[in-house]
């Protein structure tokens, strides 16, 4: 019974949610030279980072008011200009078309937000069995498992989907069941895995349920389809070593935006395509185009051109807080009042793949995604039916330049006072490279183990094995075949590590030194490898 009144009672919340969002007033739509001056800010953005390419796009009134490309595709002579039907990797902006799917489902009654996951899938298991019988498909969605994050686990060469899901049993809690959000990627896509258990095909379901009554022409479900009947290798880490990918291979594929990075101030390098273990929390791929029909859908409470794909009461549900964020601290920075107290409350929450927050005192749903190479976002205001769409295919250490790009369009869409968003994100990008910098020292301490004591194996549970092994040079540390770097020491028994490649900065790594002087575990951040064996 108590779960039955917990069900009434979410479906008046979620009743009451529909009616107040349709009662509120549209933004008018943004005038011509309200666009044009949108439009000479986007290429101040482009000058100031001179990312490889971008597409922007601004919905208002449930009309498309912006559309618009800048840059190439892939800075090879390959290359093309990017404009609004540009296909993009969308990375975490998957998990806004992933709940949307799963919604498709739950107005069919296959599935329902608190159906447990285990009942779902058998095999699905957390450190707590407590847990594990309690978790349901909404707590996976809103991040509020509050089992120990395993973003790592995307990194892992080899991992799959249905393998980063079975290392979960692994890990410990974090904090109690729905007691504040926890962001993970591996959580996350347990609710596709729940569709892949019925025996659904995540990618066709997307493209059947979603894609192809929305008008979603150039939208995949799974990037690495594309790559596969493109002959195209998809990497785990992608290393500038390795050169490109074979860029005119994708290019057979009209219009496909190729990951770049920049290190440091050089110029935009396209790299190879990144494997993701996590298919539902990251593997889209979509357009500045494709993306406006899809946040029109949402807008209009689950209909696009008089096609419905949601019920208004799902859409409701999707886009209601779920779970509650641990406020975050921002550094002021002097003289950017306006654009500080726009973002001061940034970061509400989560709902069931959208995060939650205000911004100018509006309401707003919005999901951010990076990978190595590419980066974006998506943000809607349901109340004022505005939302724009920032797909870039260029990141590396922040997405500063996304934000800029998102903001700046928001504004315009809003109808808000233009703020200097690439001065304030610039002075943040110079922060971030200041702490990357000083993540790597600048010559390697000392300490009284030798490189030869602290070589060996490390083992974890769930993010398997690392190997140190002493050279010439001092510590390289490799993880399978695909994934190697260096340990630069800090001091004592306190390293960097940096994976070779285009990354930016190191993450701190530390040995344990046991009573007879061996190491006897070793720590990056806040995961402990314990020692294994031999190199």
């Amino acid at each position: 019974m108590r779960r039955v009144g917990v069900r009434m009672k979410r479906g008046w919340r979620v009743l009451l949610a529909a009616l107040v969002l349709s009662a509120q007033p549209a933004a008018a739509a943004p005038s011509a030279k309200a666009l044009s001056a949108l439009d000479a800010r986007l290429q101040q953005i482009m000058q100031a980072w001179n990312p490889a390419g971008m597409a922007v796009a601004v919905i208002a009134d449930d009309k498309v008011v912006f559309l618009q490309g800048y840059g190439v595709t892939s800075t090879t002579r390959d290359g093309s200009k990017v404009d609004g039907d540009t296909l993009f990797q969308l990375a975490s902006i998957s998990k806004p078309l992933s709940s949307a799917l799963i919604g498709t489902y739950v107005d069919q009654g296959r599935l329902a937000w608190s159906d447990r996951i285990v009942d779902r899938l058998p095999w699905f298991r957390v450190g707590d069995d407590a847990v594990t019988a309690d978790l349901r498909l909404e707590d996976a969605l809103s991040h509020r498992s509050d089992v120990e994050a395993t973003n790592w686990l995307i990194d892992v060469p080899g991992m799959t989907w249905r393998g980063a899901a079975e290392r979960l049993r692994t890990l410990p809690q974090q904090a109690p069941v729905r007691s504040t959000m926890i962001y993970d990627n591996v959580m996350y896509s347990t609710g596709g895995l729940m569709l892949v258990e019925q025996g659904e095909d995540y990618a066709k379901a997307l493209s059947g349920r979603l894609f192809a009554p929305l008008g979603m022409r150039r939208s995949l479900g799974d990037f690495e389809a594309l790559l596969q009947r493109e002959g195209v290798a998809a990497c785990h880490e992608c290393e500038l070593a390795d050169g490109p990918g074979p860029v005119e291979s994708v290019m057979a594929t009209p219009n496909v935006a190729v990951p770049h990075v920049r290190v440091r101030d050089l110029p935009s390098t396209p790299i190879r395509w990144r494997h993701v273990a996590t298919t539902a929390a990251s593997s889209g791929m979509s357009s500045a185009a494709d993306m406006a029909r899809f946040l029109r859908m949402m807008l209009n409470g689950g209909t696009l051109d008089g096609v419905r794909v949601l019920k208004p009461e799902t859409v409701a549900e999707i886009l209601r807080l779920h779970s509650l964020a641990r406020p975050g601290r921002t550094q002021p920075i002097a003289g950017f009042l306006v654009e500080q107290a726009r973002i001061a409350d940034w970061s509400q929450g989560y709902a069931l793949g959208w995060y939650a927050a205000r911004y100018a005192g509006v309401d707003i749903r919005h999901h951010g995604g990076g990978l190595l190479g590419v980066g974006g976002s998506v943000i809607m205001a349901p109340d004022r039916k505005v939302a724009v769409v920032v797909l870039t295919n260029d990141r590396l250490y922040s997405s500063n330049h996304v934000l800029a790009a998102a903001y700046s369009a928001l504004d315009t869409a809003l109808g808000l006072p233009a703020a200097d968003w690439t001065g304030y994100m610039r002075i943040q990008d110079q922060r971030a490279a200041a702490e990357a910098e000083a993540s790597i020292p600048a010559r390697e301490g000392t300490s009284l183990n030798p490189p030869a004591r602290l070589a060996g194996r490390y083992c974890h549970p769930a993010y398997g094995e690392l190997t140190v092994a002493a050279d010439a040079a001092g510590l390289a540390i490799s993880q399978g075949e695909q994934r190697h770097g260096r340990l630069l020491r800090v001091s004592g028994d306190r390293f960097a590590l940096r994976w070779d490649g285009p990354r930016f900065g190191g993450r701190p790594l530390a040995f344990q030194i046991g009573p007879d002087g061996a190491a006897s575990a070793l720590d990056v951040d806040a995961m402990r490898f314990a020692a294994c064996g031999a190199p």
